[in-house]
């Protein structure tokens, strides 16, 4: 699993602008480039987790219409 968000990690912030954008502001506010990677790491799982949450609730509010 670890392998697997390192891997989208590295590859977002090559190609996906927010990934990008968050990455130059830790920089620009003292991080490094190890510190920054890591927390956009650790964002990675919490979108894909609310994600999921948000297409659960959708999914239930439709069945019960």
């Amino acid at each position: 699993m670890t392998e697997a968000v390192h891997r989208i990690a590295l590859t977002q912030a090559r190609c996906h602008p927010e990934a990008r954008a968050l990455l130059s502001r830790r920089k620009a506010n003292g991080d490094g480039g190890m510190e920054a990677l890591r927390i956009l790491k650790r964002r990675r799982p919490d979108v894909a987790y609310r994600a999921m949450i948000a297409d659960q609730s959708s999914a239930a509010t439709s069945t019960a219409t």
